[in-house]
C-alpha cells in the first residue's frame, strides 16, 4: 500500500477545488508554478483547442462518484503534458464544488513498477483512471482490460483487435479506424484520441453507441514502458435527427436549429453567421473513383468541418455534397474569414496527403444574419448565391457577402433565378462539346457557314445558360444572334465599340458581372444595358485578320452573373472556331 501510494504521491500536481465552469477556486501553490501564472486559473485555458470540448463534457457529466479522463495541459514552457485528471462533486456549506485532483502521467517511471504484478499496476490506474480502462506492456505485447476492477481481457493487442471484429462489436464503417487506434495504442508514440461508431463492452450490443479511446504513454529512460488509457460508450438511442453517413445533423434538424438561433439572434440583438460548404469536383471524383471514395471523401469533410467548428456552433448535411454550418454570436467578420479559411485549408491538406490519389477541395458561401437579410428563406438565398460566386471564380475559395462588392440584396434577391449554377453543364460536358464543334468544323462540306454557326451560337446560348449571344461585323454586314429578349438594335454594340475597346484586356476580352460596376469608366455600355435590361456582359473581338478587329461576339445575361475563368476560356475557344465563318 505505501508504495502505491508513493506512486500516487510523486505523479500529483495538484488538489483543488473548482467551479463547474473550470475555474480554479483554490489549489495547491504547485500548479501556478507549473502553469506560470500568479492569479486565477481557468483549467480550460490550458487544455489544447482539440480537446476542449471533451473536457468540458466531462466535467459537465460529474457526480458525486469519482470519475477521470487523461488529457493534455500546458505548462509555463509551452510544453503539453499528458495528465490524468480524477473529479468528483462535493458539498461545502450547502454549495455544489467540484474537486479535482491532476496527475503527471509522464511521471509514473518504469522503476516504480518494476518487479510489481499486474494486479498492483492495475490498482494503481484504476485509482487515476477508473472505469473501462487498457493498459498495453511494449515489452510482452499484451493489453490488459480492466472495467470496474475487474479483469475482462488479458492478451496480445493483435488477438483482442481480430476477436473484437469477429464478434461484431466493430461495424464495417469503423474497421479502419478500430485498426489506426490499435496501431497508435502498439506504437506507443505520445497520446491519443479517437472516436468510433462501436458498441464496446457494452450488456446489450444493440444498443447504438459512440466509443471514444482516449490514451497516454508511461515511458523511462526516453523509452516508452506502458500504453494507458480510457475506454468510454455515450449512447445515442434516437439517431433520427443525423446524417446515417456523416453523423452530422440532418437537413431537417440543421433546419430547426437554424431557426432556433436565428429567432434568438434577433431577440439577444446577436449576429449569426450561415455558411454552406460544397465539395467541388465531387461527381466527377465519384465517376472516376467510385461511391465508396466519395462516401469516405464525405465522412473526412464532416469529419474536418465538425472538428474545427466544434463548440463554436452546429453542422449539418444538407445535400449529397453540401454542409451547412451555423455559427451564433459572431463577434466580427474576421473571425467568420478565420474559421472559413481554416476549413478551406484543412479539407484541401486533407486530401493532399491521403493514401488515394484524390485532389479535393471545397467552395464556401457565407453571410450574416440579420446585417445582410432578417429570415431565413433570404439569408440561406445570399449564402446559396455566395457560394455560387466561389464556384464561378474558380473553386476552392470562400465569398463572404459584402454589399460593395456582390450588389444590394434586393437586386440579388428578386429572382431566385439570379443565381445560374452550371452544375447541369459540367466542366468535362465543355470540354466534350469543344471537341466536338471542332470535329464539325472540320467536315462541314455540305452545311453553309451561316448555319453552322447559328448552330454553334444556339449550343452556347443553351450550354452556358446565356440569355443573348450575338455576333455583329464593324462594317455592319455581318449579323447572327440567339436572344431569348427582342434586340432594339442590333448594331448599338458596333456604334459604342470605341468607348470600351480600349477597356479590353491584356487578353483580349471585357467582362462585366454587374453593368452597375461599370456606370463610372464606361457609361455609354451601362446606360446601353441598363435600357434593355441586360445586367452581365462578355464580349471577345474577332482578330482573325493579322491582329485587326473584324467584329465582335457579344454574350449578356439578364441576371447577375459571374463569369469564370473555365467559361471566359472555352468560350474564346469557340468564338476563335466560329471566326473562320462569319
Amino acid at each position: 500500500m505505501y508504495k502505491r501510494n508513493n506512486i500516487l504521491h510523486n505523479s500529483l500536481m495538484i488538489a483543488a477545488l473548482m467551479k463547474s465552469d473550470t475555474n480554479l477556486l483554490a489549489s495547491d501553490e504547485d500548479i501556478y508554478i507549473f502553469l506560470g501564472q500568479d492569479f486565477s486559473v481557468n483549467l480550460i485555458d490550458f487544455i489544447p483547442d482539440e480537446l476542449k470540448s471533451e473536457f468540458i463534457a466531462f466535467v459537465e457529466n460529474c457526480t458525486y462518484a469519482p470519475s477521470a479522463i487523461i488529457t493534455k495541459l500546458r505548462r509555463h514552457d509551452g510544453v503539453y503534458v499528458d495528465i490524468s485528471a480524477v473529479i468528483r462533486k462535493i458539498c461545502l456549506k450547502g454549495s455544489e464544488y467540484i474537486d479535482v485532483r491532476l496527475f503527471d502521467i509522464s511521471k509514473m517511471t518504469h522503476h516504480y513498477f518494476e518487479n510489481a504484478s499486474d494486479n498492483f499496476i492495475h490498482s494503481v490506474f484504476d485509482t487515476l483512471i477508473g472505469g473501462i480502462n487498457f493498459i498495453y506492456c511494449t515489452e510482452t505485447k499484451n493489453i490488459r482490460i480492466n472495467k470496474s476492477g475487474k479483469e475482462i481481457y488479458s492478451g496480445p493487442i493483435v488477438e483482442w483487435r481480430d476477436n473484437a471484429i469477429a464478434d461484431g462489436y466493430i461495424e464495417k464503417d469503423c474497421i479502419e479506424v478500430f485498426y489506426q487506434i490499435c496501431n497508435a495504442v502498439a506504437d506507443a508514440n505520445g497520446s491519443g484520441y479517437f472516436v468510433t461508431e462501436t458498441s464496446f463492452f457494452s450488456d446489450d450490443i444493440t444498443k447504438h453507441e459512440v466509443t471514444s479511446f482516449n490514451f497516454s504513454v508511461v515511458s523511462y529512460d526516453q523509452r516508452p514502458a506502458y500504453t494507458v488509457g480510457i475506454i468510454s460508450n455515450t449512447e445515442f438511442p434516437d439517431r433520427s435527427f443525423l446524417d446515417p453517413l456523416t453523423c452530422l445533423y440532418n437537413k431537417r434538424e440543421i433546419r430547426r436549429i437554424t431557426d432556433t438561433v436565428l429567432d434568438k439572434s434577433l431577440k439577444c440583438g446577436t449576429r449569426t453567421a450561415i455558411a454552406i460548404i460544397d465539395l467541388d469536383h465531387f461527381k466527377e471524383m465519384n465517376d472516376t473513383y467510385g461511391h465508396l471514395s466519395g462516401d469516405k471523401a464525405l465522412m473526412n469533410t464532416a469529419r474536418i468541418i465538425k472538428d474545427i467548428i466544434g463548440r463554436k456552433g452546429y453542422v449539418g448535411r444538407i445535400g449529397g455534397d453540401e454542409f451547412f454550418a451555423v455559427l451564433p454570436d459572431l463577434s466580427d467578420l474576421d473571425e467568420l474569414r478565420r474559421l472559413l479559411r481554416c476549413i478551406r485549408a484543412q479539407i484541401r491538406w486533407h486530401f493532399l496527403h491521403c493514401d488515394e490519389d484524390v485532389n479535393v477541395t471545397c467552395s464556401i458561401g457565407a453571410a450574416v444574419f440579420p446585417d445582410n437579410a432578417d429570415n431565413y428563406d433570404d439569408i440561406f438565398k445570399l449564402t446559396d448565391h455566395c457560394l455560387y460566386l466561389a464556384k464561378t471564380k474558380g473553386r476552392n475559395r470562400f465569398v463572404v457577402y459584402t454589399p460593395d462588392k456582390h450588389g444590394s440584396v434586393e437586386e440579388i434577391l428578386k429572382n431566385d433565378s439570379v443565381i445560374q449554377k452550371e452544375h447541369t453543364f459540367s466542366e468535362d460536358d465543355k470540354k466534350e462539346h469543344i471537341l466536338s464543334v471542332i470535329n464539325r468544323s472540320n467536315m462541314k462540306d455540305n452545311i453553309k457557314d451561316s448555319d453552322f454557326v447559328h448552330s454553334i451560337l444556339t449550343e452556347i446560348h443553351d450550354n452556358y445558360k446565356i440569355n443573348g449571344v450575338q455576333y455583329c461585323s464593324l462594317d455592319k454586314s455581318r449579323y447572327f444572334d440567339v436572344c431569348d429578349y427582342p434586340v432594339k438594335d442590333k448594331f448599338t454594340f458596333i456604334d459604342i465599340f470605341d468607348t470600351f475597346k480600349d477597356k479590353l484586356n491584356s487578353r483580349g476580352y471585357l467582362s462585366l458581372g454587374n453593368y452597375m460596376n461599370a456606370k463610372s469608366f464606361l457609361p455609354e455600355l451601362a446606360d446601353y444595358m441598363s435600357e434593355n435590361e441586360l445586367c452581365s456582359v462578355f464580349i471577345v473581338p474577332d482578330t482573325s485578320d493579322k491582329d485587326e478587329t473584324r467584329g465582335i461576339f457579344i454574350m449578356t445575361t439578364q441576371s447577375q452573373r459571374s463569369w469564370s475563368e473555365y467559361d471566359i476560356n472555352s468560350l474564346m475557344i469557340l468564338c476563335g472556331i466560329l471566326c473562320r465563318f462569319v
